[in-house]
């Protein structure tokens, strides 16, 4: 995959996690808030790093990371 493909992933990734967010907004109970805003800020400096070209792409474990919180941010898409 190249630079502007990786970027794709991630800004579909940070959207999606903002849509969890604000679905579940009134469940944010103490840590939780915590554990979403530190993986939220750990993928946009993924993105960050794309984008000033201080990597041309994703480690493997940036990669497996970026997976799990996909798995876990996933939620229903508008129209379905």
């Amino acid at each position: 995959m190249n630079n502007k493909m990786y970027r794709k992933k991630l800004k579909s990734l940070m959207l999606m996690m903002i849509r969890w967010a604000e679905l579940n907004k009134q469940r944010f109970i103490g840590d939780k808030y915590g554990t979403w805003k530190k993986e939220f800020k750990y993928v946009t400096g993924l993105d960050l790093k794309l984008d000033m070209k201080y990597s041309k792409k994703l480690t493997k474990e940036e990669m497996t990371k970026c997976n799990k919180y996909y798995k876990e941010y996933q939620c229903i898409r508008v129209g379905k």
